[in-house]
């Protein structure tokens, strides 16, 4: 997705072209259209950088809301360029629409107050709330409500998640400050730990074999994904522990 936006912003007719962002506009823009035509319009959420706005698409007439006071929670767009859909929860139902024909497909229950992920290749789902992890799988060739496959109390309370969408099998750490849950296949919980500080983000190995951990303390943590381990030394990113706000993974570098 960052590729593609750094493209498309050099490329101004590729991204008026491009249905995701004409989508994800009008997602980011929702609290600023409902303020009404004669009030600053991005008051309540400025964009720092762009020189105006243009609206070039319209989904007001598609998403229908509960109440006047429900908001949209999350979106998730897929990833994959044969499946045009993306997902919106509000008020505890996930919306399933089409990104080309802007058609709802389906929605069924479910709380995601803390992650809604897509995983293995768009074709599950993980949804988390404080203390509940859910595992859905979407049916291959009908539109309908997804099976639930697996449910999971956890026993710390939830803030993040972080899923390796590429892995064979289900793979996923669930955090809360400083403590971490390490879950795969249908929920099985592998190891749990604590470490020095607040989980900021993670990043799964290529060989799915680890998992790095980035600490509010500016330090990386490469733990074993079979024992939780540590392997190596922690890595120092910042002498003045500055917190580490993201880990991206890269193929073809070397040495």
């Amino acid at each position: 997705m960052v590729r593609k936006y750094e493209e498309a912003c050099v490329d101004k007719y590729k991204l008026k072209a491009n249905r995701e962002f004409m989508m994800l506009q009008k997602i980011l823009l929702r609290d600023a259209g409902a303020m009404g035509q004669k009030r600053n319009l991005l008051e309540k959420s400025p964009m720092v950088g762009l020189e105006g706005t243009k609206r070039v698409e319209i989904y007001d007439d598609e998403l229908t809301f509960a109440s006047r006071n429900s908001l949209i929670d999350m979106v998730q767009l897929s990833s994959e360029s044969h499946r045009n859909f993306f997902l919106l929860s509000m008020d505890n139902t996930i919306y399933k629409y089409d990104l080309v024909t802007k058609e709802l497909l389906f929605q069924f229950k479910a709380k995601c107050s803390k992650a809604m992920l897509l995983y293995d290749k768009d074709d599950k789902l993980c949804v988390a709330n404080e203390n509940e992890i859910r595992l859905w799988d979407f049916f291959d060739h009908r539109e309908e409500a997804p099976e639930l496959i697996s449910i999971e109390l956890a026993s710390i309370n939830i803030q993040r998640a972080f899923i390796n969408k590429g892995s064979k099998e289900f793979q996923g750490l669930f955090t809360s400050e400083g403590d971490y849950i390490y879950y795969t296949g249908r929920l099985k919980k592998i190891f749990e730990g604590k470490i020095e500080g607040i989980v900021t983000c993670a990043e799964f190995a290529f060989d799915e074999q680890a998992v790095f951990i980035g600490t509010s303390k500016g330090k990386i943590l490469k733990l074993n994904i079979t024992t939780g381990e540590p392997e190596g030394m922690p890595i120092n990113v910042s002498t003045e522990e500055l917190p580490v706000t993201q880990i991206l993974r890269f193929k073809g570098f070397t040495d």
